[in-house]
């Protein structure tokens, strides 16, 4: 796990922005494309602004999103609402390269089986068999899902995406992505599995507030109990673990790294 501090929101952006552009550079130079899951909230905001003066070859990237709301796509609420006015049309980013949630496509469970099939499409249509049904079975290409980067924020409560204490979701194991029933609010969420997350090159959290300070303290420093804090079952199998916090939200832990 790699801990960056910064003193405020626009510096933590900052370095986050230039870790994401390093990863990216990476990754397009290594397999000619950076696959990507964005995620919601104020923080992500802060770092899409950020991103769009980063250099990096923007035809070559591909958007997912790691959770998304019960909302339709133009709602204030949306997380691909949220990217789509900081980051995709400032930068002009071609829609074939973009592939938000379909909350159209029927009920909750059809929206999470439809996206799951979308990312396996997605990272078969360039490399190794043409159609995802030459695979034996969903579970060998599911192997091969792997997101060069998927950015995570954390609640006051622990989750992450929309992995929420107690919930059915933080069970699934098999699926890529599902939908997630959230009693506490009463909604269903999207969501990315904890099996996709920990599957990815790189994960990168994204935390500010001091709201956020005791979940972060918790989170990192505390006894283990995921079904409470979700955030601690983000454990990459192969990859790099990076959390981007700002001083109000590590107010709490020990020792503090601070940087600029």
């Amino acid at each position: 796990m790699k801990l960056h501090v910064a003193n405020d929101l626009k510096r933590l952006a900052t370095s986050a922005s230039a870790e994401v552009a390093r990863i990216a550079r990476e990754s397009i130079a290594k397999n000619g494309v950076f696959r990507v899951a964005l995620s919601g909230g104020s923080t992500p905001r802060a770092l899409y602004k950020s991103l769009v003066r980063a250099k990096v070859d923007w035809s070559r990237v591909e958007f997912f999103f790691s959770d998304e709301r019960n909302v339709p796509p133009d709602d204030e609420k949306s997380n691909f609402r949220l990217a789509d006015e900081h980051l995709f049309q400032p930068l002009s980013i071609d829609p074939e390269r973009i592939y938000p949630w379909h909350l159209e496509v029927g009920g909750p469970d059809a929206v999470g089986e439809e996206y799951s099939s979308r990312i396996r499409v997605a990272f078969v249509k360039n490399q190794g068999p043409a159609d995802p049904g030459t695979y034996r079975d969903t579970a060998a290409l599911d192997n091969e899902i792997r997101f060069d980067l998927v950015l995570l924020g954390m609640g006051a409560d622990g989750h992450t995406a929309s992995l929420f204490p107690k919930t059915m979701a933080l069970q699934f194991t098999g699926e890529i992505a599902a939908a997630n029933w959230v009693p506490q609010l009463h909604e269903w969420r999207f969501t990315f599995t904890f099996t996709t997350i920990n599957n990815a090159r790189n994960v990168m959290f994204l935390v500010s507030g001091d709201e956020k300070a005791p979940a972060l303290s918790a989170v990192l420093e505390g006894d283990r109990q995921p079904e409470l804090l979700p955030a601690q079952s983000v454990q990459p199998l192969d990859g790099e673990l990076f959390w981007f916090v700002d001083s109000a939200a590590a107010a709490e832990l020990t020792p503090k790294h601070l940087i600029s």
